[in-house]
């Protein structure tokens, strides 16, 4: 299980109890998120080798069923793509797309400028930390450095979590994350387009929301937006013979959230798919 940016494990850790009825579940850290250090690179396939690394490491073999949300749907895609062999079934919890940021400067260009400078925002945030974790490291003040400190809600995940989130170098590949994912200049790889007959659920928010702090102006292009959004996963349903699109009631783009039950069904469906024959 993949989480969107800016997510990691924890995300799923709701999940664990559940899914655990229905197969082995394991849910993986973000590239400089949870427990996880700095990856490769910042395209999705780069974080998909990342994934493949660790679940080498941690003696996991496949075939895997992917579920992933968001950015991490989008690395789904790219693993089922890449690495057919290794992917059984996909989940896909209202996907990203690899290249949001061109399609979005070009369709909804006020709606993309003000998200790009909330997420720029973002970035300088991790910045300034990496900044200020590198002060305290030479002998520096340590002032502003706690709200740089990663949060947790399990006592023991926060204290690891304080040993090894402290690295400026962590918070330097969060903010070009956040940066090559909105520079419209960078052209990302794309996926070949044939899944074959893969099984695949993309379950799709009902309740699309603007980010909070748009101007009524950029809140007017979300129509524009939320069309870009469905014509990619109609796009990413046509990868597959046996891929379902199903919309859920009551859900905005926080699935996990909102429609916890919705994500569990999809997973043991696809699943019992993946069992009862592969190759069907």
């Amino acid at each position: 299980m993949i989480a969107g940016s800016g997510g990691w494990s924890s995300k799923w850790a709701p999940f664990h109890d559940d899914l655990a009825t229905v197969t082995q579940a394991c849910s993986i850290d973000r590239p400089g998120w949870g427990m996880a250090g700095v990856g490769r690179g910042l395209t999705s396939p780069d974080k998909v080798e990342d994934y493949r690394e660790t679940l080498a490491l941690a003696g996991l073999q496949g075939p895997f069923v992917l579920v992933g949300h968001s950015l991490g749907g989008e690395e789904a895609v790219f693993w089922a793509d890449r690495y057919p062999d290794e992917v059984a079934g996909l989940v896909l919890v209202d996907p990203g797309m690899p290249d949001f940021a061109i399609r979005m400067s070009t369709r909804a260009p006020l709606a993309f400028a003000e998200m790009r400078e909330a997420l720029m925002g973002a970035a300088n945030y991790f910045l300034d930390c990496a900044d200020r974790i590198e002060a305290m490291q030479a002998g520096g003040e340590t002032e502003g450095l706690k709200r740089c400190s990663p949060r947790a809600e399990n006592p023991e995940v926060a204290e690891v979590l304080a040993t090894v989130a402290m690295d400026p170098e962590r918070f330097r590949f969060n903010a070009n994350e956040i940066m090559f994912m909105v520079d419209e200049s960078v052209k990302p790889e794309s996926y070949s387009g044939d899944l074959g007959e893969l099984p695949m659920l993309l379950l799709q928010e009902t309740l699309r929301k603007s980010p909070p702090g748009m101007s009524e102006e950029a809140r007017a292009q979300s129509p524009l937006v939320d069309a870009l959004l469905e014509e990619h996963h109609d796009r990413l349903i046509g990868y597959s013979s046996r891929a379902e699109l199903r919309p859920v009631e009551n859900a905005s783009h926080d699935i996990l959230a909102d429609r916890p039950d919705a994500i569990v069904g999809a997973l043991s469906e696809i699943v019992s798919i993946a069992r009862a024959d592969p190759s069907e």
